[in-house]
């Protein structure tokens, strides 16, 4: 049996899944705790062309006014849009640190009108800790997240862990919307060593090491018209071997300083965080390593599909589809796509599979089962799924790792589970996920998840 634990590395959401855009359409694209109906529409249709005489923001604890100001487009002293006031409701659920929002419109006498919106917190501040030990290492850590650092809207992270002795860090910090405009940005510094266990083509472990990455990372991005977001990333990284328990020769290309950008291209939004989600999203994202200087070059090419949509006699089942696929030129081992686990092919271990061509796809059926407000230590709002799943896919082209030729085949794994979800709404990110997955192609037993943050 294959038992993963996935707490730290799953409460550090990347900026490309924070920053959820409006991409138009309205309130009932996705269903959520504000609910704008058409009748409610019709009734602000009435305000149309009249002057925003006041806008005021009911129910901010955690959160600055002025954010709230710059994510929406309906401003003091301009005219009344009805179908940009829905859209920037949206925005304001899309950043994922607000809910119960519900938005109100009256006359203020004398030809204008006041526009109100009242909306609740959640907590965004979480300490993780979190370890792992075996195959002759260990690892512990801890740290902090924080998705609305002094309620700017600024999503930061900091984890600090001890690996066999070395430390690592990783710090982060991001923000979509920048000071009211289309553009985001983000910085991160990291020391990082991850363990990894390499299998062969059977299955059968075939040894353990470790990789570190010293880097420097930074982002600027804009939303473009319509739904279109364009990512800029550059980096500066140094990679070396931190043990290597399994005996491989793990050739590292280039020991000093290397580069790389890629630029990503993604077109629509996908909210995995949105209990009753319905949309799709897709991501081009070419990677360019070392143009300039000693390092070795290579080119990698990653294409990502993301679907939801409703489902179910009242639209509150979600049914979604994730497809991936990758390819790189000639890289060290480090570079390798990895294919198993908790990632993506549930059921079988981590690194299962590894190579420098990568495809795999998961379909999931996520039933509604509950929704519940809890007094009880203020927990608030609560909302529960099931969940059926299949995922499949392998990783090949590359057998530099383990010397095992058959590793470059393609060779299917497939697995099929069930699971289930808890996403407390009051606290951002914070959704519980279990999921028990059945391998059947190759049949290698079970494997049990549990993590922090859904993904998929």
């Amino acid at each position: 049996m294959w038992a993963h634990i996935i707490l730290a590395s799953f409460l550090i959401p990347s900026l490309e899944a924070w920053a959820r855009p409006n991409v138009g359409g309205g309130l009932a694209e996705s269903e959520t705790d504000l609910i704008v109906s058409e009748a409610q529409k019709d009734q602000w249709a009435k305000f149309e062309g009249q002057r925003v005489h006041q806008i005021t923001v009911i129910g901010l604890v955690r959160t600055r006014l002025v954010a709230i100001e710059w994510l929406m487009h309906t401003k003091r002293g301009e005219v009344f849009n009805t179908q940009q006031f829905v859209q920037d409701l949206q925005t304001l659920y899309n950043t994922g640190n607000l809910y119960d929002l519900v938005g109100n419109l009256e006359s203020d006498g004398h030809g204008g009108v006041d526009v109100t919106v009242t909306l609740k917190d959640k907590w965004t501040l979480f300490p993780v800790i979190g370890g792992q030990a075996g195959g002759g290492s260990q690892t512990v850590g801890a740290g902090v997240f924080e998705s609305n650092m002094l309620g700017y809207m600024v999503n930061t992270s900091l984890l600090v862990w001890n690996f066999n002795g070395t430390t690592s860090f990783d710090l982060n910090a991001n923000q979509e919307y920048f000071a009211g405009t289309e553009h985001m940005w983000s910085l991160d510094w990291q020391d990082n060593i991850e363990a990894q266990t390499a299998h062969n083509f059977n299955g059968s472990v075939a040894g353990n090491f470790a990789w570190r990455r010293q880097q420097n990372e930074f982002m600027l991005g804009t939303h473009l018209e319509g739904p279109w977001r364009v990512y800029a990333y550059a980096s500066v990284y140094r990679d070396s071997i931190a043990n290597n328990d399994g005996g491989f020769f793990i050739n590292i290309p280039y020991q000093g300083v290397q580069q790389r950008i890629y630029p990503k291209f993604i077109y629509g939004k996908v909210d995995w965080t949105n209990y009753q989600e319905s949309g799709f999203e897709l991501t081009v994202q070419p990677t360019l390593a070392n143009l300039v200087g000693a390092g070795p070059e290579y080119f990698a090419l990653e294409l990502d599909f993301k679907k939801v949509w409703k489902t179910g006699a009242k639209d509150k089942d979600n049914t979604a589809i994730y497809l991936s696929t990758s390819h790189m030129t000639s890289a060290g081992p480090n570079f390798l796509y990895n294919l198993g686990g908790y990632y993506n092919v549930r059921g079988y271990s981590d690194m299962r599979e590894v190579g420098r061509d990568m495809a795999f796809a998961n379909l999931e059926w996520r039933p509604y089962l509950l929704r519940q407000r809890w007094n009880f230590l203020d927990l608030d709002l609560m909302v529960i799924q099931g969940c059926l799943f299949t995922d499949a896919g392998s990783a090949w082209g590359d057998s530099s790792l383990t010397g095992d030729p058959l590793a470059a085949n393609f060779h299917l794994l497939w697995s099929a589970g069930a699971g289930l979800r808890v996403n407390w709404v009051k606290f951002a990110g914070a959704i519980l996920r279990l999921d028990w997955a059945q391998t059947i192609t190759p049949a290698e037993g079970v494997g049990f998840s549990f993590g922090i943050g859904q993904f998929f």
